[in-house]
This record gives structure tokens, sequence and C-alpha cells, in this order.
């Protein structure tokens, strides 16, 4: 029987370089952080208990969510990036850093703009 090809997306590439945590971080739950930041930011009155319960189960899910589809995906997309000039530490380390300015320092500058 032959085997099932996936489609490898960019979403591949940053759980290979990056994995689902660095030292305890959720590195791909960035940008869902500033999603959060904005909806609170946006709130008029204080934030409701509720609210972060809502925002902390919904955290969790997503993370679920991703551990649940890229442990399934995992084996092949290593295979797909092993031996290609994607899996060398150089660009292992221009990725990360990328996603780390764009997801995680940059968003801050937009929101210090127009608060």
């Amino acid at each position: 029987m032959k085997k099932k090809q996936i489609r490898i997306n960019f979403f591949d590439y940053l759980y290979y370089t990056i994995g689902t945590g660095v030292r305890g971080i959720e590195i791909l739950l960035i940008p869902l952080l500033w999603v959060f930041l904005l909806i609170v930011m946006n709130m008029r009155r204080p934030l409701h208990i509720g609210w972060c319960i809502f925002f902390a189960v919904l955290a969790g899910l997503v993370d679920y969510g991703i551990s649940y589809i890229y442990d399934k995906r995992g084996p092949a997309v290593r295979q797909y990036f092993d031996n290609t000039k994607y899996s060398k530490e150089g660009w292992k380390w221009l990725t990360f850093t990328l996603w780390l300015v764009l997801c995680g320092v940059l968003p801050f500058f937009i929101i210090a703009m127009f608060k």
C-alpha cells in the first residue's frame, strides 16, 4: 500500500526548527498571546476573572491542538527536512530569531504606537 504524502508548510518548518517549546516557553503560541493582549486592551471595563479563565482554557486548547497535530506529523516533517539546506544551524537560528522578533517584539512596538 502506498504511503500518504503530507503537504509541508511554513508551520511544519517552525515545528521542525523550534519544536513545541524552548526552555519551557511555548514559542509557537506567541502570536496568540498578542491577540489576547489586544482583546484585553480594547475592553473598556476592568478584566473579570471569567475572561482570564476563558483565555487560559482557550490557550490550553490551542496548545493541545498544536501538539496533537504535530505529534502525528513530526516524523514525516523531520524526514522531509533532515537532508536539506534548511536543517543547518544557521537556518534554524535565523528562523528562530525572525519568529521571535516578528511575533514577540514587533507587536509590542505596534501596540505602543496606538496606545
